[in-house]
């Protein structure tokens, strides 16, 4: 069973006697299909896990950004999204639409792009913002 923010994270199933515990992270049924497992004790993370937080389905998430960054492009305007460079970024480069326009990324999020794509996941190939113009750079001054 995988779990956490990368694709590498995973449970693990210890037993001492008739006793079995599991340990994991995160669950993520987007990348990896779900087993449940008898056990006595489950520990898990669950940074977000309290009931307040109610989460729409991640394609809602990137329907909403590809209708933003649609808006944005047709008006001539940049969008800039921010996320985790460790797992995080990837799940963003596979869930939303290339079609609208050109995407750069830090430089520090390509590595693990690569990463991901040699392991077989499909994630948008853009070179990072730092292979771009001077004068282009998102970082760059804005006059």
């Amino acid at each position: 069973m995988c779990s956490g923010p990368l694709r590498s994270a995973s449970s693990m199933r210890d037993a001492y006697g008739s006793h079995r515990a599991i340990t994991q992270g995160r669950a993520r049924p987007d990348v990896c299909s779900f087993e449940p497992i008898r056990c006595d004790t489950f520990i898990t993370e669950s940074t977000f896990g309290l009931l307040i937080y109610r989460w729409e389905p991640s394609q809602a998430v990137f329907d909403g950004v590809d209708s933003r960054w649609r808006h944005n492009a047709a008006h001539g305007r940049a969008s800039v999204l921010f996320c985790y460079s460790f797992g995080k970024a990837q799940r963003v480069l596979a869930g939303v639409d290339a079609g609208i326009g050109p995407i750069f990324c830090r430089g520090a999020v390509e590595p693990l792009n690569r990463a991901y794509r040699e392991a077989g996941v499909a994630l948008l190939t853009r070179a990072p913002s730092t292979r771009l113009p001077r004068r282009t750079r998102p970082h760059s001054k804005v006059r």
